[in-house]
């Protein structure tokens, strides 16, 4: 049970830290967005990446279609709070 709490802890922490670093660093937010909706935003993102990779047999193919699903997702859904009117996807 303790490793199993203490492996959770690590992905959360792997998580909010990458989301953390990527997001501030990149500048991706409008000016004055709500918490709520940055929160929002990181959280269904997450919840995409881990039901797409975790879910199914990764091969290019796979990989291309789901990033651009996402990016569609993203556009359609934050376009209004994020900077860009673009939305790119890099490795």
């Amino acid at each position: 049970m303790e490793k199993k709490c203490k492996d959770i802890f690590l992905n959360n922490e792997v998580w909010v830290l990458t989301f953390g670093v990527a997001f501030q660093r990149a500048n991706v937010y409008k000016p004055n967005v709500e918490n709520a909706k940055k929160k929002l935003f990181k959280y269904e993102l997450r919840v995409f990446i881990v039901k797409t990779y975790i879910l199914e047999n990764i091969n290019t193919y796979v990989v291309f279609r789901n990033l651009c699903i996402l990016k569609m997702n993203i556009f359609i859904t934050y376009l209004l709070i994020l900077v860009q009117k673009r939305v790119y996807i890099t490795s």
